[in-house]
């Protein structure tokens, strides 16, 4: 079995420091255990941990070059945190890899719905609870302050709003708006931002770039408790982690200051986890090979999606007391959703 580990070269050249899990999955790739291939005699169940079959794998950058992707058997996407700098080239070559590799994870269709938070509708739709949002056209907003007009009274009730693109990653462009709670409020909030960086920004955003952005309303409890993230792999929560912004700031990614608590997972959080990978179902996908489901709260303490990140999402493995029993976990994975693609016993006449 010949695996890519696919990285890019943005993280390979800026956050060399948070590519560890990356490494700790190589590791568990080479050390696995697993069957040889079908040769459609019965060969159904779980790996033999007697069995030996050589795993080579390799870490690739998805924007490499001369890369010969029909040489692998598994693409598996960790670490494309510039996808959203480059979309149309980062789809094209998803879809480019499809048609070359037998087995993609997780799988190109599931990646292309993910990479823009459009996706967050279709879960709505199914039945899963999302963080209220306003989904801002460029097509309707001829300024950054009108767009932020329009938030601020799509959420009356909010003091303070977040904006950020449908195509982002690790809170790249991501602002917090304050409301002035006074009867001309959101007029002099119009103004204030047209002289402001941020109001400049959300107006390149909208109009010269035509992006969507989207509006939601601020929820302190992420800035007093921070966010809930699942590991779930092959569909089962494997971890649980707080994700927590440093004083003064409510981005928790690790690359701005936030830090990881590990926390247990209780039922009502499982049982959560388990209705956001059925909507994803129900929305026509697969039972992803991995995701993080980031739970937020509101002030009644209801749970509500953030993101179900199943691009390049975290396993936030190293913050747990075993380290390396995500990675492991998910080499098994990846060798059962080889041995599943490659599997000829069912196929049978």
């Amino acid at each position: 079995m010949r695996v890519a580990v696919v990285t890019s070269r943005w993280a390979l050249e800026n956050h060399p420091e948070l590519l560890q899990e990356d490494q700790d999955l190589r590791k568990a790739l080479a050390a696995l255990p697993v069957r040889a291939p079908c040769d459609g005699s019965g060969c159904r169940g779980p790996i033999d941990p007697g069995a030996r079959q050589t795993v080579s794998e390799q870490y690739v950058p998805w924007d490499g070059e001369a890369v010969d992707w029909s040489a692998f058997d598994v693409v598996i996407v960790r670490s494309a945190w510039d996808y959203q700098k480059t979309l149309p080239q980062f789809l094209a070559w998803v879809a480019k890899v499809d048609n070359l590799v037998p087995c993609v994870l997780n799988d190109a269709k599931t990646l292309a719905w993910n990479a823009d938070k459009a996706y967050l509708r279709d879960l709505e739709a199914a039945g899963l609870p999302i963080v209220p949002t306003k989904w801002l056209d460029p097509k309707e907003h001829e300024s950054g302050a009108a767009a932020v007009a329009a938030s601020l009274a799509a959420f009356p009730n909010a003091g303070k709003l977040v904006l950020k693109p449908a195509v982002s990653a690790s809170a790249d462009d991501t602002f917090v708006v304050m409301r002035d709670v006074s009867s001309e409020g959101d007029k002099r909030l119009g103004e204030w931002l047209d002289q402001s960086a941020a109001a400049e920004r959300v107006h390149q955003l909208l109009v010269a770039e035509q992006r969507v952005l989207l509006a939601q309303p601020f929820l302190e409890c992420v800035q007093k408790e921070g966010e809930l993230s699942l590991i779930a792999l092959d569909g089962k929560v494997t971890h649980a982690i707080r994700k927590v912004s440093r004083d003064g700031d409510f981005r928790v990614q690790e690359e701005h200051g936030g830090r990881n608590i590990e926390v247990p997972a209780t039922p009502v959080h499982l049982s959560f986890a388990a209705d956001a990978l059925r909507a994803v179902e129900k929305c026509g996908h697969s039972v992803p090979a991995y995701a993080r489901i980031d739970i937020m709260f509101d002030d009644t303490g209801k749970m509500l999606l953030g993101e179900l990140e199943m691009l390049e999402p975290a396993l936030l493995s190293r913050d747990t007391s075993l380290p390396m029993h995500a990675p492991e976990t998910l080499a098994r994975v990846v060798a059962n959703r080889w041995h599943a693609r490659t599997c000829r016993c069912d196929k049978k006449d």
